[in-house]
């Protein structure tokens, strides 16, 4: 299985949380850090850097 990007991870959990719980590829710290961004409400800023971090990949 390919290692997942954590950030991916994180905004795909918020839909189904315990997707990231299971995935054993995703270290404790990744975990809780994720747990504390879905908590907060950085979450739509999480979710815009990703896209354009996904964005700036493509033009690439």
């Amino acid at each position: 299985m390919k290692k997942q990007n954590g950030l991916e991870d994180c905004i795909r959990g918020r839909e189904s949380r315990k997707l990231i719980w299971e995935d054993s590829n995703v270290s404790k710290g990744a975990k809780e850090s994720c747990q504390r961004l879905l908590d907060s409400n950085l979450y739509e800023n999480v979710v815009e850097q990703y896209n354009v971090i996904k964005y700036n990949k493509n033009k690439q």
